[in-house]
């Protein structure tokens, strides 16, 4: 991975983000918490040695119970560098991963509803 970060990446990423940002829905429209059967969770945890390796992990629970009823973990060597603020572009590629892995291994979980925040980004800006 090239830990070098160009001016035309930086542009490519606040372009997308503008782009992402005119379809986020801000409402629940007809959203009821009573059909909601699963809710879950992911994340990545970074080396300290090697920041180019990361371990991420897909959670499952089952609501209202929130008992867990799937879990991944998964070694991945990262494409992308950090950069402050465009997070969600070096743990996107993870997440997708984790979320196939999902549909293949369970796909009686697949989200019903998907609400998807990288930390660091909020509403992307």
């Amino acid at each position: 991975m090239d830990n070098k970060i160009t001016d035309e990446q930086i542009a490519e990423w606040n372009s997308k983000q503008e782009e992402l940002r005119d379809k986020i829905i801000r409402s629940d429209g007809d959203f009821s918490l009573s059909k909601v059967k699963y809710v879950g969770g992911f994340d990545v945890s970074y080396s300290k040695i090697n920041h180019e390796l990361a371990v991420s992990c897909m959670v499952v629970l089952s609501y209202p119970e929130m008992k867990q009823v799937y879990m991944n973990t998964t070694k991945v060597k990262l494409s992308c560098p950090y950069k402050s603020s465009y997070l969600a572009f070096r743990e996107i590629e993870p997440f997708q991963q984790e979320l196939q892995l999902l549909k293949a291994k369970k796909p009686n979980l697949e989200p019903q509803v998907r609400r998807i925040y990288f930390l660091g980004n909020n509403f992307l800006g």
